[in-house]
């Protein structure tokens, strides 16, 4: 009786993976090839096919019994990229010298064979290893052998060997090379900054916004470019880290290296469609560790709303897939809502007159009134005044603040399971946000003037402790709060007494 034992992977949905063995044992009997382990009706295609790569490449089968065992058993779905573990685990227990490898348990325990083998011995191209390579190097995998076109999409892991080949006969004839991984961490874009002009607000807000995650919605009198907004966003964000570079790739399979995804969508996309199903990933897990924007935040879906609720609320929400586990996302986002100010888009504008009525705005902003009225916590108004055009050297200055105090945010929540000021629970907020004296204590309390006094209060708190991090300052400064108060303000004017005064001034 002949042996061997091979390891390999399954993806059993698109977010998890299970290490299996592959067993072959040949002994006397009726000479056939039987595959245990996968559905029957998939068994026989696969020994008919393993017969003839074997038949097409002038290797001898055994005139015997040869028995496929998969575990663990029960695996639904054949993924064809299992094609060369089966074929490798046959050739070892056939004869271990036809595949020139290292075949001690050891060495076969961090090798993966992946690819699909057509009838010639060819490793065919496909276009989804990197997901399952990420997933075999959270499993111990370590060299992996791969269809040598797929290799360009696949160096990102300093720590993994790569083996490319063409044909099976690559292997019998040990006619590859190894490939080191390489990290493709922190690269600066090669794409040239284009000078374009934001407004000053976002200009001077974005500091904070970006270094303590804060989520944020642009009031606009007129309709901003996002596109532009976003472009020079990216040249401020922080570098990637190994943990955010591997979740960028696992989720965008199809990108060659790691970058920070920017994501823009309107209320056409479908609630499938943003949180995925079964067979796709979804926009939101692919916008991971990058910009999500979403325009018209009032026009959206009500589910799409609740979920970014308790994503904001709770730093994390849960994404329930037909036939699958709940998937729990991670609040690892930065967050921009936009909305216009109004049903005719005047309200608040210096230049023109709203003509809408109370009622009519209300309505308008009746789903972020309910729902993330208090989970957003910048707010900007965007007239059509005020815009500048921000320079190289301003850029890198703004970015080498925002990577200091995110240092400094870093350090301080060392021990918690969040990284950003905008993450502290409310329950928390005052053991992270500490005032400098009873003068700033008591100014807060008298200067805010809310129906939900508590919660504005922390609410500004998280945002003057980004500004005061911005400084390099331990404690939270009266004009750390004046700031903070400025930036949080528009809120209040969404009140019914404010809103009804704000109208009848503008109509007079």
């Amino acid at each position: 009786m002949k042996t061997s034992l091979v390891k390999s992977l399954i993806m059993e949905t698109t977010f998890s993976s299970k290490k299996i063995s592959i067993q072959t044992i040949i002994r006397k009997g009726i000479p056939t090839i039987k595959i245990l382990g996968i559905p029957t009706q998939k068994s026989t295609e696969i020994s008919i096919k393993l017969q003839t790569i074997l038949i097409s490449n002038q290797l001898n089968l055994p005139y015997e019994n040869i028995q496929i065992n998969l575990t663990p058993s029960g695996i639904k779905q054949y993924n064809h990229y299992l094609d060369l573990s089966l074929l490798v685990s046959l050739l070892l227990a056939i004869d271990p010298a036809l595949v020139m490898i290292e075949n001690s348990l050891d060495a076969l325990d961090t090798m993966l064979f992946l690819g699909e083998v057509n009838l010639f011995g060819e490793i065919e191209y496909s276009e989804s290893l990197t997901s399952i390579i990420i997933h075999a190097y959270k499993k111990g995998f370590r060299r992996i052998f791969l269809p040598y076109n797929c290799i360009q999409h696949t160096l990102f892991l300093d720590d993994l060997e790569f083996y490319p080949i063409f044909h099976i006969k690559d292997l019998i004839n040990q006619n590859y090379k190894k490939i080191k991984g390489k990290k493709f961490l922190s690269l600066p874009s090669t794409k040239k900054r284009r000078e374009v002009q934001i407004p000053q607000q976002i200009v001077n807000t974005l500091p904070i916004i970006l270094s303590g995650k804060h989520p944020t919605i642009l009031f606009e009198n007129q309709k901003l470019n996002k596109s532009s907004l976003l472009e020079q966003i990216e040249y401020l964000l922080p570098e990637l880290n190994e943990e955010e570079s591997l979740e960028i790739l696992l989720y965008n399979p199809n990108l060659s290296e790691p970058r920070r995804p920017l994501t823009k969508i309107n209320s056409s996309i479908q609630n499938k469609e943003f949180l995925g199903d079964s067979y796709d990933f979804g926009i939101l897990l692919k916008t991971l560790n990058g910009i999500l924007f979403l325009e018209d935040i009032n026009l959206f879906d009500k589910k799409i709303i609740l979920f970014l609720k308790e994503l904001l609320e709770k730093n994390e929400a849960f994404i329930y897939k037909k036939n699958l586990e709940s998937l729990n996302i991670k609040n690892k986002f930065w967050i921009f809502l936009s909305t216009q100010t109004c049903p005719c888009g005047n309200f608040l504008n210096p230049l023109k007159v709203c003509t809408c009525s109370q009622k009519a705005i209300f309505e308008y902003m009746k789903k972020f009134i309910t729902f993330l009225k208090y989970q957003i916590e910048i707010y900007l108004h965007i007239s059509n005044l005020n815009f500048v055009t921000m320079k190289e050297n301003e850029i890198l200055k703004t970015k080498q603040k925002i990577d200091k105090a995110i240092e400094i945010q870093k350090n301080r929540f060392s021990n918690e399971n969040f990284s950003f000021n905008a993450q502290i629970p409310l329950e928390r907020v005052y053991d992270y946000c500490i005032l400098d004296s009873k003068e700033s204590e008591e100014w807060l309390e008298n200067i805010i003037d809310t129906s939900n006094y508590d919660y504005e209060k922390k609410l500004n708190l998280k945002v003057a402790r980004t500004i005061a991090d911005l400084e390099e300052s331990t404690l939270i400064k009266k004009h750390h709060i004046i700031q903070a108060i400025q930036i949080r303000k528009l809120i209040t004017l969404y009140e019914e007494p404010i809103l009804k005064k704000t109208l009848f001034v503008e109509k007079k």
